[in-house]
């Protein structure tokens, strides 16, 4: 497959790789590279000049030099390219060679790209999942309604009634059970659909997670190190306590990815808009005050993709057959 790039004429070709790899094979030909190479000579003989080379001999730049500079400049921009022309869709940063006998050659290089798996989707609409309607229990609105009177002013006491206790102890209840309504239903898609997930994706994550750890620790004021010492844990084995869980996280996207390009599911504005008066709700913040935070953490692809990937979780999660449960083992009072 040929490619125009830059005003060159690029001949891209791919081939398997390794397990979970792919090859794409780049190729320029001798005549499309001369103005290249030499614009590339002429800056390494002018960065020679100011660094002050002094010699009876006018400098010339080695081939090692060039196919450096060749790799900064014009690699980069090839490789994304490639992955556009080929459709691959890369998890990780590639491994390049560059086979050039000279600067006289047709310039071929070869990414090796981890590429993302394929994925074999199981059943996602219409899951039969239940729902645990957990009970509040007079002992627990008692427990809650004392709690409140710990530290009030006298002023303060028994503002707060055991009906409200009661009621607010209901929705909590209720959302737990919503939630973990959901993710059993995400869940059971995922058990559902084979994914061999290349181990360069699950140490991606899990290097997220560690680093979202020692930024929470440092919002506590506590270094790794401290944490490390204060639990008797060591790094190698957080990260083998974690690695299972970043399988399922990464398992979880690549699903609910596949679902978004199933269904062609888009974000709109509002749909965004949606999303961060939900946060703001959930976290009981001023929806301005949410939006500045998010759009300073996220760029709009991210929203997008994440907005996407919510909307996946909803038409799963909607199309459910849910039946409710009560656990038997609560035996409290039941709110009708």
């Amino acid at each position: 497959m040929n490619f125009m790039l830059g005003g060159f004429a690029v001949e891209f070709r791919v081939c398997d790789g390794a397990r979970y790899q792919k090859i794409i094979e780049a190729e320029v030909s001798a005549e499309e590279m001369k103005p290249v190479y030499e614009k590339i000579r002429i800056r390494l003989i002018r960065k020679s000049k100011m660094a002050g080379h002094r010699s009876n001999t006018p400098f010339e730049p080695e081939q090692s030099d060039i196919l450096k500079e060749l790799a900064n400049d014009f690699l980069p921009d090839l490789y994304e390219k490639g992955l556009h022309k080929t459709g691959l869709e890369a998890v990780a940063k590639p491994t390049v060679e560059i086979t050039h006998p000279s600067l006289y050659d047709p310039l071929v290089c070869r990414f090796t790209v981890t590429v993302k798996p394929k994925i074999n989707l199981g059943q996602y609409m219409g899951l039969k999942t239940r729902r645990v309607l957990y009970t509040v229990t007079d002992l627990e609105v008692e427990a809650e309604w004392l709690k409140q009177q710990v530290g009030s002013e006298p002023e303060q006491a028994f503002v707060t009634s055991k009906e409200t206790i009661r009621a607010d102890l209901v929705r909590k209840k209720q959302e737990l059970a919503d939630r973990e309504a959901r993710s059993n239903v995400l869940m059971d898609v995922i058990t559902r659909t084979e994914i061999d997930v290349p181990p360069i994706m699950i140490e991606q994550e899990t290097d997220r997670m560690m680093e979202e750890t020692q930024q929470y620790l440092s919002l506590l004021g506590q270094s790794m190190e401290q944490y490390l010492e204060y639990t008797g844990n060591t790094m190698e084995l957080m990260r083998k306590n974690d690695r299972e869980r970043a399988e399922m996280m990464v398992r979880r996207e690549l699903v609910l990815e596949e679902i978004v390009r199933r269904e062609a599911i888009e974000a709109t504005q509002e749909d965004i808009e949606a999303a961060i008066s939900e946060l703001a709700k959930q976290y009981k913040m001023q929806p301005d005050k949410v939006r500045k935070t998010v759009l300073k953490n996220y760029s709009r692809s991210e929203l997008t993709h994440r907005t996407q990937m919510g909307k996946a979780l909803d038409l799963i999660c909607g199309s459910a057959v849910i039946v409710d449960e009560t656990p038997p083992h609560d035996k409290g009072s039941t709110l009708n």
